[in-house]
């Protein structure tokens, strides 16, 4: 059996062990970076949802206004060919 103070420096060395991890996964910044990445994805994608949301409806309006004008039209007009 061990002496009582040799027990008791075993716990402390791993409380201190212990200690020293917690710390250095404090000080750690790895996943800081992963977190930025993370947002600024997520920006990027806002951004091209409201971007292709303005170009959808944008191009529906184009879209109509030239099958109005395709309809009222002759072929032969449109192409230039006067008979």
């Amino acid at each position: 059996m061990q002496p009582l103070f040799v027990g008791t420096l075993l716990r402390l060395n791993e409380r201190n062990n212990m200690f020293d991890q917690l710390k250095s996964f404090r000080s750690d910044e790895s996943g800081a970076v992963t977190v930025d990445w993370v947002v600024l994805t997520a920006a990027v994608c806002g951004l091209a949802i409201a971007s292709f949301a303005a170009i959808q409806q944008g191009s529906k309006s184009v879209g109509s206004n030239v099958n109005e004008y395709l309809v009222d039209k002759d072929v032969k007009e449109l192409a230039g060919i006067d008979s």
